[in-house]
């Protein structure tokens, strides 16, 4: 098991996500999500060191995502 070197709680839009960094190089972002009365971490996306540029896009993606889904609601 690898040990977390750096963990952080990011707010996207109105769910809080956390960011983790692993000793083996890997990030990981992900959430809780609550399923009857048990918590339950889904991990959106996981790379390597080399492939930071992959969580940036995700993140930049699930914004635009929110961000066109707020304007539908607002139009309706």
């Amino acid at each position: 098991m690898t040990k977390t070197i750096e963990e952080n709680k990011i707010m996207l839009g109105n769910d809080e996500y956390t960011y983790r960094k692993n000793s083996d190089g890997t990030e990981t972002l992900s959430r809780i999500e609550k399923v009857n009365n048990n918590d339950i971490e889904i991990i959106i996306n996981s790379c390597t060191n080399e492939n930071t540029e992959e969580v940036e896009k995700f993140v930049i993606d699930v914004l635009s995502d929110l961000y066109i889904q707020r304007n539908i609601k607002n139009l309706s």
